[in-house]
């Protein structure tokens, strides 16, 4: 079975790497891209073999607490991601970080080949944190705040940071606008 796995990821690797590069985007440019971007939070997840049992997904069913682009009218969607565990066998997409039960995130999302997909796999997810010292709802993400916010912030540092950090109702602020 490992055997088979590995076979069939060596084969796939061209396509992966391929289809696995991450390009610098903008917040304006992801939405542009999005069906629906929603704020919400992660209840379940679980892994399971593709059709074919190539490739692991996992599903995660987030509970959404407003959608800030699009029509949808349930109170749930499934994400699928690339990636997971089933027994044995896993599969690890490098550079993305599975959403798991407890999550909240702002998410960007595409419909793809009958599939929700985060848009831009890790660039179109943004978790959500409640920061210790002041008790402010905050926005991880690894998009860079110029990004976010269509300003140049690299003249400030000479050093730009892993992560940005930024206050929740500023992120959603910044959403809003773009969607008028």
């Amino acid at each position: 079975m490992k055997k088979t796995l590995f076979v069939v990821m060596l084969l796939s690797l061209p396509f992966l790497l391929f289809s696995l590069t991450l390009r610098r985007t903008t917040l304006e440019k992801l939405q542009r891209n999005t069906d629906l971007v929603i704020y919400g939070s992660v209840q379940s997840t679980r892994a399971d073999w593709d059709e074919k049992h190539e490739f692991i997904w996992t599903e995660a069913e987030v509970e959404i607490n407003e959608v800030l682009k699009g029509s949808w009218t349930q109170n749930r969607i499934t994400i699928s991601q690339l990636g997971g565990h089933v027994g044995d066998t896993g599969l690890e997409v490098p550079g993305v970080e599975l959403l798991a039960p407890g999550d909240e995130v702002i998410l960007f999302v595409r419909r793809f080949r009958g599939r929700y997909r985060i848009e831009s796999m890790e660039l179109g997810k943004f978790t959500i944190y409640t920061d210790k010292a002041g008790g402010e709802k905050k926005i991880r993400t690894i998009m860079p705040a110029e990004d976010i916010f269509g300003i140049d912030l690299a003249k400030k540092s000479s050093r730009a940071p892993e992560l940005t950090q930024v206050l929740f109702k500023d992120f959603i602020n910044r959403i809003r606008t773009i969607s008028e």
